[in-house]
């Protein structure tokens, strides 16, 4: 059989011939036409309305141009993004029924992804957007970043096809489909597919040869001659049909006879079988994405109302994406305690290493949600996407899944009510970012007390790994003299975090856990457990600085009197400025976040019991907790960067030294940042060079500078101090 469903190029250079090119290949049978943007002096919309005069209106509907962001520049980026929705606009007026968005080659700032984030042309003026993606990318780390921007536009909402670049390793390419597959179910979204093919002639291979095409990787045995490369096209289009992908044919087609010889090459889906049935589809752009990008209600985190969504799918599905990750997540393991930043001491060699092929044992059973990869462990104080130390490492080494976890039991310096109401928001905020920022979410869980049996991670194998490591942890602290039988309420919660962490690494298949380092006598307990248990299963400990200007061991204050007494200020001030260079600059959050195939169960905000409504005697709903403190703030990092931004270009800072205590007055002086250090939607770095950059008079700024030193202060007196 031959196939009838094939899309053909348009190659001509003028109107007239793409006139006359068109009508051809409609009369050969091709099921639509694709026209390119490759210059800047390509005029797509006046030629579109050229077509829409000669074709009839369901070829024009069949008609696919090309938008190269790379041709049609502007500076500002508004002006790129007013000229492409105007391009929609007139394809929408023409009734062409959709595109392909390009950024094109070389890097730039606005490109598809900000562009498709940017838009807000409703979906009735717009024609169905699709997007490229090149599965042929030679190093897994190149694949990995072209996986993560896909997941990015798609997470955009406005994507409702995906274009396939040319290639001919078989491999990648059934991955990659089997990967875009995955992320369509994940989105419950259909996404349609075009593979685009060459027909092979000797020509064609000596221009391959010599010039290649940007990003086409073709192998050595379809550069060997015509009847291999035949031969690697039809296995191409077999796995194209087998997977329901529609074939573009990107050679310059002009007689009957090459159509033919192209239709010799492309099997029907039907003599295949009957291939991959598409995905239901549900509304994914407009309002529904913008309302993702405010952080309203979002996918994964829920305040109220059902379980939080991204329970597995049916097992068959999960073993055969599992395996396709496997094949390109598959590398070194780290050995735990091997990395510069691991704090603790390894484990008994034998006792570990039975641990570790436990370990592997469940991963191979299906549990390899993020094979390979991080768990980003969020705390309390680092509720942030820039300027995150544990992100950015946990983004070079490969799956990334961040989680929060909150303790059922806590220590005597549990957060208050109003505290509570805003790490709430909070979470729903950052899983907001985390979504729109890179198509990733916010697992969270709730850490009940360990041998409950009330675990998240749904699999008795993962509880029985997690009892047998903890206990052995535990038994070892009693032994060392470091427990008194895990007694008080801060190593309950330390044992109770440390297992449901555990239980999430080994249940996701996750090779390392990264978070930043807490300083409070609680959180570094909490800690000591974490790195303990997390070591014992083999799976590296990661902790990094990042919520002090300072690090509290590594200032050296001198005994006695000088410029001042031993503590205060200024003895520390100096003592900081002694311990080496100035704080490093903050870091800009990653530019993707490569996610898992599945995402593992996530509880949902209510179910952490934060700042509960109060319910009265006769049943009836009280306020709601910390509802008045909130009414006055908006939480999250974006707000925070805002008010920093005013602070220090408008009069605050200015006019802090000498009216710092006068919050009554207008414009107030008041920075209003301390809850966003507190919680770390602000980084105390980003805070100290936004000042140094302001370039003020020293006399101007003193005195601000050293309210993030007196900061640093209370923990270092808190380390030196623990149990004051």
């Amino acid at each position: 059989e031959i196939s009838d469903e094939m899309r053909g190029e348009l190659f001509a250079k003028d109107t007239a011939s793409l006139v006359a090119q068109s009508r051809a290949l409609y009369g050969f049978g091709a099921r639509g036409l694709n026209l390119p943007n490759k210059a800047k002096a390509d005029c797509t919309l006046p030629i579109i309305q050229a077509l829409a005069k000669e074709l009839t209106p369901p070829q024009i509907e069949e008609l696919c141009p090309h938008y190269s962001l790379k041709f049609n520049y502007e500076r500002e980026p508004s002006s790129v993004l007013a000229k492409f929705e105007n391009f929609c606009d007139g394809c929408t007026a023409l009734r062409v029924r959709q595109l392909l968005l390009v950024s094109g080659s070389g890097s730039r700032s606005f490109d598809t992804v900000a562009c498709l984030r940017a838009m807000r042309l409703s979906s009735e003026r717009t024609p169905e957007i699709g997007v490229a993606f090149n599965p042929y990318f030679p190093t897994r780390e190149e694949r990995q970043r072209e996986r993560a921007r896909l997941r990015q536009k798609v997470g955009t909402g406005r994507v409702s096809a995906v274009w396939l670049q040319i290639g001919t390793d078989l491999q990648l390419l059934t991955e990659a489909l089997g990967f875009v597959r995955e992320l369509a179910l994940e989105r419950h979204q259909e996404l349609r597919i075009y593979g685009s093919i060459f027909l092979p002639s000797k020509q064609l291979l000596a221009r391959m040869k010599f010039r290649p095409w940007n990003g086409v990787f073709l192998s050595d045995e379809f550069l060997s001659g015509v009847a291999a490369a035949e031969a690697l096209t039809r296995a191409v289009a077999e796995i194209y049909a087998h997977h329901g992908v529609e074939t573009l044919v990107e050679t310059d087609v002009r007689t009957p006879a090459q159509w033919a010889a192209v239709e010799q090459l492309v099997p029907l889906a039907s003599s295949l079988g009957q291939g991959m049935a598409p995905l239901q589809r549900v509304p994914m752009g407009g309002e529904g994405a913008e309302a993702v990008g405010k952080g309203t209600r979002s996918e994964g985190i829920e305040r109220d109302g059902t379980e939080a969504t991204g329970s597995p799918p049916p097992k068959r599905v999960r073993s055969a994406a599992c395996e396709l990750r496997a094949l390109d997540m598959a590398g070194p393991c780290v050995t735990p305690g091997g990395s510069a930043h691991s704090v603790a001491d390894s484990a008994n060699t034998s006792e570990s290493a039975g641990l570790a092929a436990a370990f592997s044992e469940v991963s191979d059973h299906g549990y390899a949600e993020c094979a390979g990869g991080s768990l980003v462990w969020f705390r309390t104080f680092d509720l942030r996407l820039a300027d995150h130390a544990p992100l950015r490492e946990a983004a070079q080494r490969g799956t990334v899944l961040p989680c929060f976890v909150w303790p059922k039991r806590r220590g005597q310096w549990a957060l208050g009510v109003a505290a509570q109401a805003w790490l709430r928001d909070s979470l729903e905020v950052l899983n907001a970012d985390l979504q729109s920022n890179f198509g990733s979410r916010l697992t969270l869980r709730s850490a009940c007390a360990f041998g409950s049996g009330n675990s998240a991670s749904g699999s008795s194998e993962t509880e029985a790994m997690v009892d047998r490591v903890m206990a052995e942890v535990m038994a070892q602290l009693r032994e060392g003299g470091d427990a008194e039988g895990m007694r008080n309420d801060a190593d309950a919660e330390a044992t109770d975090v440390a297992a449901e962490l555990l239980g999430l690494a080994i249940e996701t298949g996750a090779k390392a856990v990264l978070w930043h380092r807490g300083y409070e006598p609680e959180a570094e307990r909490v800690e000591q457990v974490v790195i303990r248990a997390l070591n014992h299963a083999g799976i590296e400990a990661l902790p990094f600085p990042g919520h002090l200007l300072y690090e509290p061991r590594s200032v050296k204050m001198a005994a006695g009197f000088s410029s001042g007494h031993w503590g205060t200020l200024m003895p520390y001030l100096k003592a900081c400025e002694r311990s080496g260079p100035q704080p490093a600059r903050p870091t800009p959050p990653p530019q993707c976040l490569l996610p898992p195939v599945f995402w593992p169960r996530s509880v949902n905000c209510a179910s952490l019991g934060l700042a509960v409504q109060l319910i009265h005697a006769d049943g009836s709903a009280g306020n709601e907790q910390g509802a008045d403190v909130l009414s006055h703030w908006q939480v999250g990092e974006r707000e925070a960067a805002r008010l920093l931004r005013a602070f220090i270009d408008g009069s605050g800072l200015r006019e802090y030294e000498n009216r710092r205590s006068r919050a009554d007055l207008e414009p107030s002086t008041v920075s209003r940042l301390s809850p966003y250090l507190r919680f770390g939607q602000l980084s105390v770095r980003t805070v100290y060079h936004s000042i140094l950059d302001a370039r003020l008079d020293r006399d101007v700024t003193k005195t601000f500078r050293r309210r993030l030193h007196w900061r640093d202060l209370a923990y270092f007196q808190l380390a030196t101090f623990p149990d004051m």
